[in-house]
């Protein structure tokens, strides 16, 4: 027996800690380490805002989260148990969150939502003297090698690795020109001072990317043309 199809909108919101909440209508959303993330699943018909429209105690909600993990909302006696909320996100919860519902009639749906990272984020008092100083090659050619040099504060030694002794640990990650995370954040162990990063290009196709790096209290980004 075919289930009947039941549409939902996504009401998104990203605030500093302990402010309110104010939902707004949409699929993707820009956000800063340390900000509160909130997705509200609501009826096409429903006036958003008004959670007492519709009686959501019965639905099934299940988050797929960008790390392949599942937050399931089925809670009885929570009639609010169409939201998924995560306070103080950090890199690993950036990129595209899938959503499934089901009601106890059978009505079912899916959808999906995009946290990106802000170009807007206050960078923190070490911006200025740190930060992607080159990426080379560029433009680079596909399945190739990419190297990107850094100028890092936190204090720390090289060891025979190449990684560090008390240094810093820097998470990079791969946009699209419109905003879209392509490739999830990957962190690496750097060391005070100028430090390299490399990372593959063998799953971007060609085209303009964004290459982001996050320390600690400092963002930084370069372009990269994959040809």
């Amino acid at each position: 027996v075919e289930q009947e199809a039941c549409p939902m909108n996504s009401g998104l919101a990203v605030l500093p800690r302990d402010q309110e909440v104010g939902y707004q209508p949409g699929t993707e959303i820009e956000a800063c380490i340390g900000d509160d993330f909130h997705i509200w699943m609501y009826m096409q018909l429903e006036a958003l805002g008004d959670p007492s429209a519709e009686d959501y105690s019965q639905w099934m909600f299940t988050f797929t989260l960008p790390n392949g993990q599942e937050v399931v909302q089925a809670d009885p006696e929570n009639v609010q148990n169409n939201l998924y909320c995560k306070e103080n996100i950090d890199q690993t919860d950036f990129g595209t969150y899938k959503i499934s519902w089901k009601t106890p009639e059978g009505c079912t749906g899916e959808s999906s939502v995009t946290l990106t990272l802000s170009g807007d984020c206050e960078s923190g008092k070490n911006a200025s003297a740190t930060g992607a100083t080159s990426l080379y090659p560029n433009p680079a050619r596909s399945n190739s090698v990419v190297t990107l040099s850094l100028n890092t504060p936190s204090k720390g030694s090289q060891t025979g690795k190449g990684l560090t002794s008390g240094g810093e640990k820097v998470w990079l990650s791969i946009y699209s020109i419109e905003g879209r995370m392509v490739s999830p954040a990957r962190s690496y162990q750097v060391y005070q001072g100028e430090s390299d990063v490399q990372f593959n290009t063998r799953n971007l196709a060609p085209g303009k990317y964004i290459v982001r790096v996050i320390g600690n209290g400092w963002i930084d980004s370069k372009h990269l043309i994959v040809r």
